[in-house]
């Protein structure tokens, strides 16, 4: 490969085969990988589809992608069953035929042995990849990742396993691309924000949008109560430049939205809440009800998150709030468990019952049963106290069960951290 010959921009589409990801039965997460990984790394992702395991529906949209794009990344059907049927479908695309590959084999052998299986219980395509192919070994699977070259264009086949194929594409595939390509990623700062919807920070953002290099493009990715702006610069601008151009860009971006910014690229709201945690010295706690435990699963989720999580106590049911965390029965019955008042004292009882600096609160509705007309579907009280001082504020969320949960949780983090702040 001569890497003088490559476009400066080269091009690629995402061809996902499986019907179980076209019924809904399996979320398509690997074309969200590859798009993410392709586009960090300066590669234009042009297309993205799902087909049907179907023989002459793989081959056409194989011939269809490559000529259209430089490089195209597929994925499932590559498994070790007859009746995987990508194999024979690449075969076909190329004018070529499957034959036993001795190092896929004696691979699939090693493998299995580690395992103390029989091999006997592998049909033989397992074994077979087309003549023309380059293969990479799955340390972790038996079906590998396949290379077909047609000219200058470029097919890559991976398994449809989630885990075998990010291991294929990260250990395997880009150090090989890397030896003769010189990747360039565009320039890209993306500024976290919570509280607010997307329109309301496109307006605010637009106040300042002048003060932006026009090379500078925005776009706005809205999640539940999480509003992402990424910041990329376009076109062929000086390395040295670019980023004196982010940085301005970015501190513009974050002066106009002041305190709803809580981070930058891949940052956590609860990775920022455990460090303004630790950086203080504080101990923290939740007590859960509509939200589950799940606020404590996302503080959990961040490594040493032990230096300032204390416990929580998930009081799904009326009478271990009472029991756990000290909430008046008579509290629960003059106002109901979704509240202020119920919110406060939960909140209080947690501060006193995990012996914490501060702690959170959820009571609510998350659907989609339970609500009523004071009352509905989505409503949401979330509490905060730090021994001293307790408040408690109301939230109305329009989204599914898990999407009111997953909201409710970024917003009681977010009032940790403004506490905190």
């Amino acid at each position: 490969m001569n890497p003088s010959t490559f476009p400066s921009q080269l091009t690629a589409a995402l061809l996902t085969v499986g019907d179980e990801l076209l019924i809904g039965q399996t979320i398509n997460t690997n074309a969200a990988f590859l798009g993410r990984w392709l586009t960090d790394h300066g590669i234009l992702v042009m297309e993205a589809g799902t087909i049907k395991d179907d023989h002459s529906a793989i081959v056409r949209s194989i011939d269809r992608l490559l000529q259209k794009v430089d490089w195209v990344f597929m994925t499932g059907g590559l498994g070790p069953t007859e009746d995987d049927i990508t194999k024979n479908a690449i075969a076909e695309a190329f004018e070529d035929a499957l034959v036993v590959s001795p190092p896929l084999k004696a691979h699939i052998r090693a493998l299995l042995s580690r395992f103390g299986t029989d091999e006997k219980g592998i049909p033989d395509i397992a074994n077979r990849v087309p003549s023309n192919a380059q293969i990479f070994l799955n340390e972790r699977g038996t079906a590998p990742a396949i290379l077909m070259n047609r000219g200058d264009k470029k097919l890559f086949a991976l398994p449809g396993v989630p885990m075998e194929m990010k291991h294929l594409m990260v250990d395997k595939i880009w150090p090989f691309l890397e030896k003769f390509y010189h990747f360039k990623p565009l320039p890209r700062k993306t500024i976290l924000t919570v509280g607010l919807g997307e329109p309301e920070v496109e307006k605010a953002v637009s106040k300042i949008r002048d003060k932006i290099p026009k090379e500078i493009s925005l776009a706005y990715l809205p999640h539940y109560s999480i509003v992402k702006i990424r910041l990329t610069v376009n076109g062929d601008v000086e390395p040295g430049r670019s980023g004196q151009m982010l940085a301005d860009a970015s501190e513009a971006v974050r002066g106009v939205l002041g305190k709803f910014v809580f981070g930058e690229d891949n940052e956590t709201l609860s990775g920022v809440v455990g460090e303004l945690l630790k950086a203080r010295g504080m101990r923290m706690g939740t007590a859960e009800s509509c939200t589950g435990g799940n606020i404590a699963h996302e503080i959990t989720k961040v490594p040493g998150s032990s230096d300032y999580f204390e416990g929580s106590i998930v009081s799904y049911a009326n009478d271990v709030k009472i029991r756990l965390i000290s909430v008046d029965p008579v509290t629960l019955e003059r106002h109901g468990a979704v509240s202020r008042e119920v919110a406060m004292q939960m909140a209080e009882g947690a501060v006193r019952t995990l012996g914490v600096d501060i702690a959170v609160s959820t009571t609510g509705i998350a659907g989609p049963s339970g609500g009523t007309s004071k009352k509905p579907v989505g409503t949401v009280w979330i509490g905060v106290s730090d021994g001293h001082r307790t408040e408690a504020l109301a939230y109305s969320f329009p989204y599914h069960r898990m999407g009111n949960i997953e909201a409710a949780t970024i917003r009681a983090l977010d009032r940790v951290r403004r506490r905190i702040l």
